[in-house]
């Protein structure tokens, strides 16, 4: 991996924890198989209309990105979750959104997992963002990280482009996700 995507991958190590600590995202809840939850709330699968629990007018968020996510053909290990993230600068600082998040997804070296993401905001996920964003895709595994990607177990990918979301649904076709990463 070169320097920059080392450079990246340690300032988005070191300003999560802060994130997610500030956002009280809760993870231990999932445990549907395929589950997808936005904002870490636990919202699960529930398509009927007004039957939301809690704050809010128990509407979906809107899909903002798609993308198939990919990983090497020496990928090994147990996928125990999958979360999208928005930075406003290339992998560094507080994300400023969260996308779909994952229990156990199904993904392999010939087994490509489809995402389907909306966008909002990570200290209220009623809100979207629009806007120029960095993507960001961590595969955490067992074993692995569950807030911070461990090195040499989970896996991720960071886009080195911006998009913009808050138009039409932004493609960002295959990525690959990598190794994360040693720390240096």
């Amino acid at each position: 991996m070169n320097r920059l995507a080392t450079k990246l991958m340690m300032a988005f190590v070191l300003t999560l924890p802060l994130a997610l600590t500030a956002c009280g995202d809760d993870d231990d809840d999932a445990t549907d198989d395929q589950d997808t939850t936005v904002g870490g709330e636990g919202e699960g699968e529930g398509e009927g209309e007004g039957e939301g629990e809690g704050e809010g007018e128990g509407e979906e968020p809107q899909i903002a990105l798609t993308a198939t996510a990919n990983v090497p053909d020496d990928f090994t290990g147990t996928p125990v979750n999958l979360v999208v993230y928005y930075f406003d600068q290339p992998g560094g600082g507080m994300p400023a959104g969260k996308g779909v998040e994952i229990a156990y997804p199904t993904i392999g070296p010939d087994a490509p997992l489809s995402i389907e993401s909306p966008a909002v905001a990570l200290m209220d996920p009623s809100q979207e963002i629009s806007g120029d964003f960095y993507v960001s895709v961590i595969l955490y595994m067992e074993g692995g990280g569950t807030q911070l990607p461990e090195p040499d177990i989970d896996y991720i990918y960071m886009a080195t482009e911006p998009v913009t979301l808050g138009g039409d649904v932004v493609d960002l076709g295959d990525v690959t996700l990598v190794i994360a990463p040693p720390m240096e």
